[in-house]
């Protein structure tokens, strides 16, 4: 990159004595050693020559960039068919589903779903560790003519405008006094100048963060764009986890509308593959004891049930997060011999 792209290059080697003790090694070995490089402007560089405006867009996507990472829990529901295999069931994608599609369910079937978790890009922010508990439950039914429901939550992202809008406070405060120091004395050295300089462009910088924090929809918060290619499976909007790491390493928010704990039911799972995030969970639907389980689904009902997967993270170390995908399933009449047998033992 040039100097007229905003960008010096630079190529410096230095080598820093450090005291390696067993906790730092256990740690460069277990979790990520940050460096931050910090630099210094100087007069015979001019940064004002490219459009500022481009550079203030391209700096907040660039601070997005460092604190994200995208997770992806993707689910299949598996039904017995007649030669006694567990088979994934048909997912039937729909505009009017924004889950993903829709399960094609058949009525009394013995069912497994399989799970799998994994991180979309490389990230230096987080690494998955394990699976640690699988959950089902909070049926909601709705009418056909309601707004149907997706996995999309703003617990979290409101804790972080939050958190976020106080930081940009302190920053406000900061710069403010700053600024009005230089601007009060009388005598600017050529250091003042650039630092004035220096202090207009961080202000311009965070009224652009505020912007963005008042203004801005999900997509371009997530980095994503409105017209991203999607396939079966997949929902539009990804709900944002916030991870508090100096407050609380335990996620415990995210709730999905008319989700319940007293209604969430643990399921019985085993790992598929010991070095991937791949489980399969057996799950009886009568266990719910719920009547839209249990029957055929009207055609003017869509039932929706709530998937959740605690995953243990191995960075940042101690931290668990929960996953949570939204299911929406239409249970239709049975058919052939398990289907009689279904009938026959409730009967």
């Amino acid at each position: 990159n040039s100097i007229s792209d905003g960008f010096i290059p630079f190529n410096h080697t230095r080598t820093f004595p450090v005291d390696a003790t067993e906790e730092f090694i256990d740690f460069c070995r277990e979790g990520v050693l940050t460096i931050e490089v910090l630099g210094h402007r100087t007069a015979a560089v001019e940064f004002r020559d490219f459009n500022q405006s481009t550079s203030i867009d391209n700096n907040s996507e660039r601070k997005w960039v460092r604190i994200r990472s995208f997770v992806s829990l993707s689910a299949k529901i598996l039904e017995l068919n007649v030669e006694g295999e567990h088979v994934p069931v048909e997912l039937e994608g729909s505009s009017q589903s924004l889950c993903g599609g829709t399960y094609q369910l058949k009525q009394g079937q013995s069912r497994k779903i399989q799970i799998s978790v994994q991180t979309v890009q490389s990230s230096n922010l987080i690494e998955l560790g394990s699976i640690q508990d699988v959950e089902i439950g909070s049926v909601v039914v709705r009418g056909k003519q309601d707004v149907p429901l997706d996995s999309f939550q703003e617990q979290d992202f409101n804790i972080m405008k939050e958190k976020w809008g106080q930081t940009l406070v302190l920053r406000k405060e900061y710069l403010d006094s700053e600024m009005k120091s230089l601007m009060d004395k009388h005598d600017k050295t050529s250091e003042d100048v650039e630092k004035e300089t220096k202090l207009i462009d961080e202000w311009l910088q965070m009224q652009q963060e505020r912007n963005v924090l008042v203004h801005s929809d999900f997509s371009q918060m997530l980095g994503t764009s409105k017209n991203w290619y999607l396939p079966l499976g997949y929902e539009s909007r990804p709900p944002i986890i916030f991870i508090d790491v100096e407050n609380d390493l335990v996620h415990k928010t995210g709730y999905l509308l008319g989700e319940q704990e007293a209604q969430m039911m643990k399921l019985k799972f085993k790992l598929e593959n010991p070095s991937k995030l791949d489980a399969t969970a057996t799950w009886d639907a009568t266990d719910h004891e719920n009547k839209h389980l249990m029957g055929i689904t009207a055609a003017k009902d869509r039932v929706f049930i709530v998937l959740r997967v605690t995953v243990a993270m191995k960075h940042p170390p101690g931290c668990k997060i929960r996953l949570r995908k939204r299911l929406q399933l239409c249970i239709q009449k049975g058919s052939g011999f398990l289907s009689g047998l279904q009938f026959w033992r409730e009967a």
